[in-house]
């Protein structure tokens, strides 16, 4: 049967049933969680939700959409690609995440950072 993932309660609900580590699903209920939007990754497009538990700590969690099979693949992340967030290219909440226009500031500081780096 195929998921559909349409809003952000979609997608937290299905991560809070799905994830592999019981401290994840915990601080998804106790903790907090944020969605920050959709992201074009080398593997793929998808959602990264940060989730803090009540004790601070934070998780970084990629959700990849497989249409073709019709399932979703989670990935831990340890950083946020701030410079591959797509948020602002797609007119739907749920891609934007939570706050757009702090991940929009976020993204072209990290591309300008790395402009000056490099």
């Amino acid at each position: 049967m195929a998921i559909h993932i349409r809003t952000r309660n979609n997608l937290i609900d299905w991560l809070g049933e799905h994830t592999f580590y019981r401290s994840i699903a915990r601080a998804i209920q106790e903790g907090q969680v944020e969605n920050l939007g959709a992201f074009d990754l080398s593997s793929g497009p998808g959602w990264i939700i940060r989730v803090t538990s009540e004790f601070h700590k934070v998780w970084y969690i990629k959700i990849t959409p497989c249409q073709k099979l019709g399932f979703y693949g989670v990935v831990l992340l340890d950083h946020i690609p701030w410079d591959n967030w797509i948020g602002d290219k797609l007119d739907n909440k749920l891609y934007q995440g939570d706050k757009p226009e702090e991940y929009k500031l976020l993204r072209h500081k990290e591309i300008h950072d790395a402009e000056t780096e490099g």
